[in-house]
């Protein structure tokens, strides 16, 4: 488990975020820094580069947020 929780990752997006993607060319590739710069790279760079907002709700329990909880976090995506 601390493998999947150090380093595993997954992204919700919506049918437009993912015409975004495919119109980038980045649905099941990265962007060519972080192919050539693995170690340094940014695991969402491919969202960053087609202009999908990436936010995190890591320890969050989703079924408890409120509206102002999800402002804030919307305040803090990347």
């Amino acid at each position: 488990m601390t493998i999947l929780d150090d380093l595993g990752h997954a992204v919700v997006v919506s049918k437009d975020e993912d015409d975004l993607l495919n119109k980038a060319g980045l649905r099941s590739k990265m962007p060519l820094d972080l192919v050539e710069k693995p170690l340094i790279g940014d695991v969402f760079s491919r969202y960053k580069e087609a202009g999908i907002k990436v936010c995190c709700i890591s320890g969050k329990d989703i079924k408890r947020l409120s509206l102002e909880d999800i402002d804030e976090i919307e305040k803090e995506c990347i």
